[in-house]
């Protein structure tokens, strides 16, 4: 079964604000974006360039 989803028009003016005050409240969104960044903190030195990893595993990376 192929999932779908659907979207609505609401109107055509552009969105503001407004349209999104019910989404996410700022209080919200800067608790998220600080686990995020504290994740990001305790893991950096686990990351490994691409490069490095394309060697280590024989991947050749071609620009396009």
């Amino acid at each position: 079964m192929m999932a779908s989803s659907k979207t609505r028009l609401t109107k055509r003016e552009p969105l503001s604000d407004r349209d999104f005050e019910d989404v996410i409240t700022e209080g919200e969104e800067t608790k998220c974006s600080d686990d995020i960044w504290e994740y990001y903190e305790m893991h950096k030195d686990e990351l490994e360039d691409l490069d490095e990893y394309a060697k280590k595993r024989g991947l050749v990376r071609r620009l396009i």
